[in-house]
């Protein structure tokens, strides 16, 4: 007897062994659940911080810049600069010599320090892939440091009230040497969004691009480059300054620009977008910026809208 009940003890019966299966398996679903939330909530936080670092380097590139337009070294007097010359005249002799230029004078309009273009691309530099709809934004102003003439690289020599613009490396006559007079290279970018070709996964790509007057092999060059991935509309305000107190009084779509008002600020709109989908990710938001409306997207992928109004130091007056 002792025998035959030890032997009844041993090992599980098919119950015991269906409920410890049945527990088993809730335990590794609950994990494999927990697993893949814990993944998409990962994937979420990422794509939503990737957003936001991609609108902060996009604006720290954007930002300082204007911050500089109509910066032109000793003096912020485009009149008073020697060589300055508008779109609207001959082509100067110095912006002649711009390769690749982006227009007449393109190279040389300080009056225009700041410029926008709605919803076109109207320069005659090559873009890269241009989106119909979205603004184009031209900034010009010197390098704020200063530098050695060289020739080759378009350059303003200024001195208090007055400068000159020069591209042979030679500091033009009737200017002392620094500090009485300094060296500054002139900066022109233009700014605008392109249609990059679809990821691995056939996402959509887009990302904020610039046209950059700099020097390439001894002259004065325009060149194409990619600014940051994830950008997908530039949208432009115009901030002018009607009552003469150098505050913006009316923000303006660019082509609608007051007459005899002075431009003080500009206002920034950016859609930036992740690069990849989040499957769990509903997105139910018409996007707004400016004058351009966007249709609701169902592409799971996360988008922000970043607005930012800049007062230009160095407005016109």
């Amino acid at each position: 007897m002792m025998a035959r009940s030890r032997q009844r003890q041993t090992g599980f019966s098919l119950v015991e062994l269906m409920v410890a299966l049945v527990i088993g398996l809730v335990l590794i679903y609950g994990a494999v659940r927990l697993l893949i939330d814990s993944r998409n909530t990962q994937r979420a936080s990422d794509s939503s911080t990737s957003v936001q670092e991609v609108a902060t380097y996009a604006l720290a590139v954007l930002e300082p810049d204007l911050r500089l337009a109509s910066y032109w070294g000793l003096t912020n007097r485009a009149d008073l600069v020697t060589g300055n010359t508008a779109s609207t005249a001959s082509r100067s002799p110095l912006d002649a010599l711009v390769v690749n230029n982006c227009g007449v004078n393109w190279s040389v309009d300080f009056t225009s320090y700041v410029q926008a273009a709605d919803a076109s691309y109207p320069l005659g530099c090559a873009a890269q892939g241009y989106l119909a709809g979205t603004d184009v934004l031209v900034v010009r102003h010197v390098s704020p440091e200063t530098t050695t003439a060289q020739a080759g690289t378009l350059q303003v020599q200024s001195a208090l009230m007055r400068g000159t613009l020069f591209a042979d490396g030679v500091r033009p006559t009737g200017y002392a040497a620094a500090p009485v007079s300094v060296t500054h290279d002139v900066q022109v970018n233009a700014y605008y969004v392109a249609t990059l070709a679809n990821d691995v996964n056939g996402q959509p790509q887009w990302a904020l691009r610039r046209q950059r007057l700099t020097t390439v092999a001894g002259a004065p060059t325009v060149v194409d480059e990619e600014v940051v991935r994830g950008v997908q509309d530039l949208q432009v305000q115009l901030g002018f300054d009607t009552s003469g107190d150098r505050a913006a009084d009316v923000y303006v779509n660019p082509g609608s620009e007051p007459a005899s008002a002075t431009l003080v600020a500009v206002r920034l709109f950016l859609l930036v977008v992740s690069e990849q989908r989040d499957a769990g990710h509903a997105d139910n938001t018409a996007y707004t910026l400016a004058n351009h409306t966007h249709a609701l997207y169902s592409d799971a992928r996360h988008r922000t809208v970043v607005v930012k109004t800049l007062q230009l130091r160095n407005p016109a007056i």
